[in-house]
């Protein structure tokens, strides 16, 4: 049961996260004007945030001791 709550989240972040990302491309195209530009920089964004989540994992793991 725990296993199907925790997937469930996970889903429902990613959705949440996909739809941000397509109001965020809208929203660029609006203020660029280009839809390559405000793809780039959507993309870019993302990916950013990866890194510094990526970056910051090892610290924040070594004070949780339940990750989960």
């Amino acid at each position: 049961m725990k296993a199907l709550a925790l997937q469930g989240m996970f889903f429902l972040s990613g959705m949440g996260a996909l739809v941000l990302e397509t109001v965020w491309f809208n929203q660029l195209g609006l203020v660029v004007g280009n839809s390559v530009w405000s793809v780039s920089l959507v993309v870019a964004a993302f990916m950013a945030g990866l890194a510094l989540g990526n970056a910051s994992a090892p610290w924040l793991a070594r004070r949780w001791r339940n990750l989960v």
